[in-house]
């Protein structure tokens, strides 16, 4: 037999995993998906000449010749891609924010 006080419980922990599969439904569209991971390829190009540019020059740390450029150009994307993901400086999702706005303005 149930007691009063469970019942309780049971209801809250119901309504509570209905309001969480109703926001599981909530699915973000094709193209919000596709705003942000190009505005996170954006940001990390844009970061990627920054990243290269604070990189030490040296051919005794990547090696020489175009090798060394290689390494250091790869390294340098690679950083700028974790900070992009990391959505630390939120530059593709301020650009994103921009679209919409502008594309919401013009229609």
């Amino acid at each position: 037999m149930p007691t009063p006080a469970l019942d309780g419980v049971n209801s809250q922990l119901t309504m509570k995993l209905k309001s969480e599969v109703e926001m599981l439904a909530i699915s973000p569209t094709a193209s919000n998906i596709e705003a942000n991971k190009t505005a996170v390829e954006f940001e990390a190009v844009f970061l990627g000449t920054f990243v290269e540019a604070m990189l030490p020059k040296s051919d005794s740390m990547y090696g020489g010749g175009m090798a060394g450029d290689m390494w250091r150009s790869q390294l340098s994307s690679g950083i700028a891609m974790q900070l992009a993901q990391s959505n630390l400086l939120g530059l593709g999702e301020q650009v994103v924010r921009d679209a919409q706005a502008r594309s919401s303005a013009s229609s």
